[in-house]
């Protein structure tokens, strides 16, 4: 398709023609009638109080604050990508041209991100995409930073906090304050995200992958004959040692978490009853003081069975319960 040349140049905008941000480096164009490109404050700002960032077509407000043209698709509110009706998820805008893949191109490639697509991290050997107006991916320092105190991990979506701060989207189920996963409205725990596609699994499927780390999902240890999972943000399994050991003398066990030690000697989160140190499971308690998967049964506190969600006995009792029509479980 030909495109239009602009000024006094003999190219269009995309092919380096027309008024260009005047930053140092920056080789965006000019918006409007202003000296920069919207990256660099350039063009009509949002009027939303306390907000610096691009008002979208002829609305007022930034993508945020509800400007911009919006997805057709019913339930959807995301915007519309270029000249479709659709955001990126429902198929708007322009698609990666790898045969078979269907995801939405990143910037002015022709690949998503998956594919190569969109800027890279500048940090020697890394090729993951960058975030932002940055040079470095999420895990280099690139992108919007948590705003808690002492945290420097990424902020997710349009808040100011990483996932364990409260940032992100969060899950609906009454009481639960974990994390959505994908584009459901529940945790892991509670039914979201994707799903291990292993008949009869129902566990989470792991990263880009459509299997759970016990059907091979996620990424795997590098070391020849090993399928074990890799641990985070390494290339190999705990038993090849190479990602974060403990820093207690004499012990060759993984770190737990963002502490410096194994669960042994004090990592991870520990129990937030008063005087208890033990390792906590889940969120806040240890197994004694209630933490930990309990039995699915109102009535019961015990720990359920490997890959159930009932105890024994309650499993056992239910069996005779749908026969004899009792509405307890027998005296323990």
């Amino acid at each position: 398709m030909w495109q239009t040349a602009q000024g006094a140049t003999a190219n269009c905008k995309r092919h380096g023609g027309g008024k260009r941000c005047m930053v140092l480096g920056c080789g965006n164009s000019a918006v409007g009638a202003t000296e920069y490109c919207i990256g660099h404050g350039g063009g009509k700002r949002c009027v939303e109080p306390g907000c610096d960032k691009a008002a979208r077509g002829a609305s007022e407000y930034c993508v945020t604050h509800g400007g911009g043209k919006r997805c057709i698709e019913p339930g959807c509110s995301r915007v519309a990508r270029g000249v479709t009706d659709h955001c990126a998820s429902h198929g708007g805008g322009k698609r990666c041209i790898e045969p078979g893949c269907g995801k939405g191109a990143q910037g002015t490639s022709e690949y998503c991100v998956g594919h190569g697509g969109g800027k890279r991290c500048i940090e020697t050997g890394c090729g993951n995409c960058a975030r932002g107006p940055s040079e470095y991916c999420a895990s280099h320092g690139g992108g919007k930073r948590c705003a808690e105190s002492g945290c420097d991990k990424s902020a997710i979506g349009s808040t100011e906090y990483c996932t364990r701060h409260g940032g992100g989207k969060r899950c609906i189920e009454l009481e639960c304050d974990k994390s959505a996963r994908g584009t459901s409205e529940y945790c892991a725990r509670h039914g979201g995200g994707k799903k291990c596609i292993e008949n009869g699994c129902g566990k989470t499927a792991i990263g880009s992958t459509d299997y759970c780390i016990g059907h091979g999902g996620g990424n795997r240890c590098i070391e020849a004959g090993c399928d074990k999972s890799a641990l985070r943000a390494t290339e190999y399994c705990a038993k090849h040692g190479r990602g974060n050991k403990c820093i207690e003398p004499g012990c060759d066990k993984c770190a737990v978490g963002d502490t410096e030690n194994c669960i042994g000697h004090g990592g991870g989160k520990r129990c937030i009853e008063i005087g208890c140190a033990k390792s906590a499971r889940g969120t806040t308690y240890c197994i004694r003081h209630g933490g930990g998967q309990r039995c699915d049964a109102t009535c019961c506190s015990a720990l359920p069975e490997p890959r159930t969600n009932t105890c024994r006995l309650l499993t056992h009792w239910c069996q005779y319960k749908q026969l004899l029509h009792y509405e307890s479980p027998p005296a323990r």
